[in-house]
């Protein structure tokens, strides 16, 4: 077997591998917009840690959160989208909690207030952590504040980790539309980049493009990236005959298994695969 094609193979099906996980990308973060997902992690997690259900309430309501959230949507008048917090400064926080707790109370009877509400919350975790951040070596409302944000930093952790598992399963089941919907068969893809040379050197070309000039995830082109790779004359958007028995049938959709794997990991661990291959073949070209 020659080292090189197989390593053109490879540049060609990673270059796919790539685009598509892009494109997958691009969907992912457009539904957990349109979803306002993050928001609704914070919120969820947040209700779960101040259990009180007054106390989020009152809480969500101030001043300072309520102008976190995004402009309204109206049309003729009538409100059609309405945003929501997705994020919550570590200051902000705070201040925001002291105030639910001890309201218009003055900053130098706030501590005393502080702690006198807590006490008189629902016994739970929450009571717990309260009391224990506010404690006796807390001597002034600067420092209360300083051990919420630590407390409300740790709080920020299990939203970032709540909303990355989220985004990974939509990031999976994309995986599996975009790569079905393009006819994405892996086998197919190496099948002709194994016998077509012509096409092995526009892949690596294109391949080159893009290590050397990296597209931003957030401004991704989906109808530019799809017609890219149908300029590359690879066998996808159903180009190829249709299978007419069993045995066809599960040499593609064993072929779109492999696609949906591969792009599932997502575009920066292609990008890099992308990057080190291709520095393969150039050492390889270069010593032979």
């Amino acid at each position: 077997m020659n080292l090189s094609n197989i390593l053109s193979v490879a540049i060609g099906l990673i270059l796919l591998y790539y685009v598509l996980s892009l494109i997958v990308s691009y969907i992912t973060t457009a539904i957990s917009r349109y979803t306002q997902m993050r928001a609704q992690d914070l919120e969820h997690v947040l209700r779960e840690k101040l259990e009180d259900p007054a106390t989020f309430e009152k809480f969500m309501h101030h001043p300072l959160i309520k102008n976190l959230k995004p402009m309204q949507v109206k049309l003729m008048g009538r409100e059609i989208w309405e945003g929501k917090v997705s994020d919550i400064p570590a200051s902000t926080f705070s201040t925001a909690l002291l105030d639910t707790l001890a309201p218009e109370t003055r900053e130098e009877d706030k501590l005393e207030y502080v702690r006198n509400a807590i006490h008189g919350l629902p016994e739970g975790d929450i009571k717990d952590s309260l009391a224990s951040m506010i404690d006796a070596t807390v001597t002034d409302v600067r420092a209360a504040r300083q051990r919420l944000e630590m407390w409300y930093d740790d709080v920020m952790k299990n939203v970032s980790w709540l909303y990355t598992q989220h985004a990974r399963r939509i990031a999976i089941i994309c995986a599996l539309v975009v790569g079905v919907a393009l006819d994405a068969d892996s086998i197919a893809v190496a099948n002709l980049l194994w016998t077509e040379p012509t096409i092995r050197t526009a892949v690596e070309a294109k391949a080159e493009e893009y290590v050397s000039t990296a597209p931003n995830p957030e401004e991704v082109d989906v109808a530019n990236y799809v017609a890219q790779l149908e300029e590359l004359q690879l066998p996808i958007l159903w180009t190829t005959p249709f299978p007419t028995n069993a045995r066809s049938w599960g040499i593609k959709i064993f072929g779109w298994a492999i696609t949906w794997l591969a792009i599932a990991q997502g575009s920066s661990f292609w990008y890099d695969v992308l990057k080190r291959v291709r520095s393969v073949s150039s050492d390889s070209s270069s010593s032979s």
